[in-house]
C-alpha cells in the first residue's frame, strides 16, 4: 500500500529528539517501514519537509536515511501519482485516537509492532490468483502499470465461515488485509450467502482500527465476472453453441442482469425453481423463455413433479474459466504458439490457420478489457484499483538506492 507519513511524526521526534536513542519506539518505527520499502512489500511517500528531515536524522539506520534521501530526490516525479491513490495508510503522531475514514487508515507510529505484505484473502487461493491474473492482464491497457510501481499481495484462502478467524489472526500479526468474496445472491433483491454475512461481521468489528477492506463483488460469483463472450475467446472453447446462445443477452441492459447472478457453475434444479420466491420467478421469466427459445431448458417448468431435482437449465462447463484464466489472462496462448512453432520445425504439418488463430489470439489477451462486455466493465476495474492500491509497491527501478 502507499504509506505516507504525516508531518506530525516530524513535528515530535523534533520535540522530543533530546530524549529519544536509537530503541524509542517511534524511531524503530521509522526504521520498520524502510524495511517494509525494502522488502517491497509497501511504498513510502511524505512532504518533502519529511522525507528531508528524515534523510538527514541521524538516530536512524543508515539504510533507512538512504531511503529517505533517495525518495527526497524521486518527490517530484512520483508524488502527484501516489497522491491520486485512494486507499493508504496515514502514519501519524497525533494525540486524539482517529477512526478510518474514505480509504484512509490511520496508524499511530508508537504502536507499530510489524509491518507484513498485504494479504489479499478470498474463499480459496485459485479465487485469489484468478483477480491478480485480471489485474496483470489488464494493467498496461488502463494505465495502472508505471515504471515505479508493482503490486505485492500475499494469497490466503478461507471458506467464508472462517474468515472471521483468518482475518483476525492476520491482523494481529500487523497485516493490512483486502479481503474480496462472492456476494452468492441469485438476483438483485435476494439476501447474500452465508459466507459473506460473516465476513461482513468481521469487517464490521475491526474497520473502524484496522487497515482492513472488504470488497463485495456485484455479482453471484467470480465466475460471473467472465462473460459468455469472454469465455468464447479461447482456443476451442467448450460448451461454445450455448455460450455464443448466452452471449446474445450481453448488450441488452435488463438481459444482460441474469447473466450476473445466473449459476454458472452448478445451473438450475428442478427443487430450487420450485420452491423459489415471487422475486426470484419475476426476475428470471424472461429469461427461462429465451433458453426454451434455444432448447436449454430440459424440463416442462409447469408440470414438475414435487420430488424432482434434476437440472433444468445447465450450468457452464468451469473448463471455460479455467481456459479463459490459463490462455487469455496469463497468456498460455503465447506458450502455446512457441509450442506449435518448435513443432513445425521438427516437421510437424501444422496448417497456416492454426497460428493465425493462436497470434489473434496474443492480440487479444494484449487488450482484454477492450473487449470485457460494458455490463461487467465496472466491476472489473472495482477489483483492479483495489488490487492496485493494496497492493501498491515499489518495483526494481525503486531499489535503485541500494546500489
Amino acid at each position: 500500500m502507499i504509506i505516507e507519513i504525516e508531518r506530525s511524526v516530524i513535528e515530535y521526534i523534533a520535540a522530543n529528539y533530546d530524549s529519544l536513542n536509537f530503541s524509542s519506539s517511534c524511531i524503530m518505527g521509522i526504521n520498520k517501514l524502510a524495511m517494509a520499502y525494502h522488502s517491497k512489500y509497501h511504498m513510502i511517500i511524505g512532504e518533502l519537509d519529511v522525507l528531508e528531515y528524515f534523510s538527514c536524522c541521524d538516530l536512524l539506520d543508515r539504510t533507512t536515511i538512504q531511503l529517505f534521501t533517495y525518495l527526497k530526490s524521486k518527490f517530484y516525479e512520483i508524488g502527484e501519482t501516489c497522491y491520486n491513490i485512494k486507499n493508504r495508510i496515514l502514519i501519524h503522531m497525533r494525540n486524539e485516537e482517529i477512526e478510518n475514514s474514505n480509504g484512509v487508515y490511520f496508524i499511530k507510529l508508537t504502536s507499530l509492532d510489524s509491518i507484513l505484505k498485504t494479504r489479499l484473502i478470498s474463499e480459496n487461493i485459485q479465487d485469489c490468483e484468478f483477480y491478480l491474473s485480471l489485474y496483470n492482464s489488464c494493467r498496461t491497457a488502463i494505465s495502472k502499470q508505471n515504471q515505479y510501481f508493482d503490486i505485492n499481495l500475499h494469497p490466503i484462502s478461507c471458506s467464508g465461515s472462517d474468515s472471521l478467524r483468518v482475518g483476525r489472526n492476520e491482523i494481529s500479526q500487523g497485516a493490512f488485509v483486502l479481503l474480496i468474496m462472492d456476494s452468492d445472491m441469485d438476483h438483485p433483491l435476494s439476501n447474500v450467502g452465508s459466507s459473506l454475512t460473516i465476513a461482513r461481521r468481521f469487517y464490521n468489528q475491526y474497520k473502524k482500527q484496522n487497515s482492513l477492506l472488504l470488497h463485495e463483488l456485484k455479482v453471484h460469483e467470480k465466475e460471473n465476472l467472465i462473460s459468455p463472450s469472454l469465455r468464447l475467446l479461447t482456443i476451442n472453447p467448450q460448451d461454445k453453441k450455448y455460450l455464443e446462445y448466452l452471449s446474445m443477452l450481453e448488450n441488452d441492459e435488463e438481459s444482460n442482469q441474469k447473466l450476473k447472478y445466473f449459476d454458472f457453475k452448478e445451473g438450475i434444479n428442478a427443487g430450487k425453481y420450485r420452491t423459489a420466491n415471487k422475486d426470484w420467478l419475476s426476475f428470471y421469466v424472461d429469461f427461462f423463455d429465451f433458453l426454451k427459445k434455444g432448447g436449454y431448458i430440459h424440463a416442462d417448468l409447469d408440470n414438475l413433479s414435487e420430488d424432482s431435482e434434476h437440472i433444468i437449465a445447465t450450468g457452464v462447463s468451469n473448463g471455460s474459466l479455467n481456459d479463459f484464466k490459463d490462455q487469455i489472462l496469463d497468456k498460455g496462448v503465447v506458450k502455446l504458439l512457441i509450442e506449435k512453432k518448435v513443432a513445425l520445425a521438427e516437421g510437424c504439418d501444422i496448417p497456416e490457420y492454426v497460428f493465425d488463430n493462436l497470434e489473434q489470439r496474443i492480440e487479444i489477451s494484449n487488450d482484454i478489457f477492450s473487449f470485457v462486455p460494458q455490463y461487467l466493465k465496472e466491476d472489473w476495474m472495482n477489483i483492479i484499483d483495489l488490487l492496485h492500491e493494496f497492493g501498491c509497491s515499489p518495483n526494481e527501478s525503486m531499489m535503485i538506492f541500494h546500489k
